[in-house]
């Protein structure tokens, strides 16, 4: 099922590796090589009594999709390609035996200042039969030490006999109080973005996500010039301002520019939805999807790796998304039928089987009063179902969901005129009463023909050809 690699950590191994790692006080906390959490499950929200913040990479898809699915951020595939936006002050691991060495050098590279704890085959640190081991021997001999575990995976989940070591590697940043924002800023140049097979997505717009993506890198690098400075307003002030607040309010810590790498990613996120034909596939489920994720975990890092990756789930998954929308959108403009039980109102124009060729729908317009004036605005989680319609009728009619006017911008326009005014889309008339409904009427009968059919047949209510 997973590679030959795979060997999940013991329970009893994970909670001493994570008793090492608490003992320096960490806060930031990287796994790479996470596979399914038993690492991360141990200690996912203590240290020393606080929440920690755990962060993942995984390079198997379908481990990946179970550490989303135990909530964990999983911000990199690769490790060894790994270029980390955030500054972490602890490492734990029980990467690859045959990259071991690979992995933890990568590890020592990345951290600025702070632990790693991570398991290899004992060989590795007893066999110094090359430069990248004689290179870990140095850097243990100076900054760590090695314990020896025996065959502890003997009894394991997925056993073997393999003799392991614990690595406890400590990294000091020289005395640099902020060491971590002592980078130099540097000349970027965009990262070329191409993705095959994805019809249907808007890919002349992809060049813009390498451009993107440095311009988010740059945005860190001034960022950290930002906070450098205000640690030199620190220096230049202690001994000027005892009793006052300055100190505390400009002295940097990680946790500020950690904080600021998640909120600039989360923003990115929605900056590519919105700016290249992504957009037409968030549908309301994958919008609610992404977002469970993305706040659950904090963010996924905005990387050319991890949007390539999005767009091809997207791309590979877009038939299906717009099939599970339809269904969907069926069942919203269905349910509220005259006999419904899900609204103490029914509406006549509806039926429970088929949509009509008009439908109401209730709780999409909101009315904020001010100087006794009514000002309308939508209902957030509603119009997110008012787009969706509009999204399965430009798959159905083959039109591009970018081109259209929609409901949303047929309600934008109407809201000018006020209550009741009649309101035009690509699809549908349109119009709004103050109760917070609105009135679709299908322009085309031919396509709610098709509609119809198409929910129909995705609920297995047609017949087989010959009955």
């Amino acid at each position: 099922m997973f590679s030959a690699e795979f060997y999940p950590t013991p329970k009893s191994i994970a909670t001493e590796m994570w008793r090492k790692l608490r003992e320096a006080d960490v806060s930031y906390v990287l796994e790479p090589s996470a596979g399914k959490g038993d690492i991360a499950d141990i200690d996912k929200d203590r240290l020393y009594g606080r929440k920690a913040q755990i962060d993942t990479i995984e390079i198997d898809p379908e481990l990946k999709m179970i550490l989303a699915g135990k909530g964990y951020s999983v911000v990199h595939g690769d490790f060894l390609t790994f270029s980390p936006s955030k500054k972490y002050d602890g490492i734990i691991m029980n990467p690859p035996f045959s990259k071991g060495v690979d992995h933890i050098l990568k590890a020592w590279d990345i951290l600025t200042n702070g632990r790693i704890v991570c398991l290899l085959n004992a060989e590795t640190v007893n066999n110094k039969c090359n430069r990248k081991r004689v290179l870990l021997g140095s850097i243990i001999e100076q900054h760590g030490l090695v314990e020896q575990l025996g065959t502890c995976f003997i009894d394991a989940e997925r056993k073997t006999a393999v003799d392991v070591a614990m690595v406890v590697l400590d990294k000091v940043d020289n005395g640099k109080e902020f060491g971590f924002f002592d980078e130099v800023a540097t000349e970027r140049k965009a990262e070329s973005f191409s993705v095959d097979g994805c019809e249907g997505l808007d890919l002349a717009k992809f060049d813009m996500v390498g451009s993107m993506v440095e311009q988010y890198k740059s945005a860190l690098d001034a960022y950290r010039d930002f906070l450098r400075a205000k640690n030199n307003v620190r220096f230049y002030t202690k001994n000027l301002a005892e009793n006052i607040d300055l100190l505390k309010a400009h002295e940097p810590d990680q946790g500020q520019y950690n904080r600021f790498v998640d909120d600039l990613s989360g923003s990115c996120w929605d900056a590519i939805f919105e700016k290249t034909g992504i957009k037409k596939f968030i549908t309301e489920g994958v919008r609610k999807d992404f977002e469970k994720f993305r706040d659950g975990n904090r963010t996924v890092d905005f990387t050319v790796e991890n949007i390539k990756s999005m767009v091809l789930t997207l791309g590979a998954s877009a038939p299906a998304i717009m099939q599970e929308a339809l269904l969907r959108v069926f069942d919203d403009l269905t349910r509220y039928d005259k006999k419904n039980t899900v609204h103490v109102e029914g509406w006549k124009t509806n039926d429970a089987w088929k949509v009509n060729k008009k439908v109401i729908i209730p709780f999409v317009i909101d009315t904020m009063w001010s100087d006794e004036s009514p000002r309308l605005s939508y209902h957030y989680q509603r119009i997110d179902k008012v787009k969706d319609i509009d999204r399965v009728m430009c798959t159905l009619s083959g039109k591009d969901y970018n081109d259209i006017t929609t409901v949303e911008d047929g309600l934008c326009e109407a809201f000018k005129d006020g209550w009741g005014t009649l309101a035009e889309s690509e699809f549908f008339t349109i119009r709004f009463y103050k109760k917070g409904t609105i009135h679709l009427t299908f322009k085309d009968s031919e396509l709610l023909g098709r509609f119809n059919r198409a929910a129909a047949k995705g609920k297995n209510w047609l017949p087989e050809k010959g009955e």
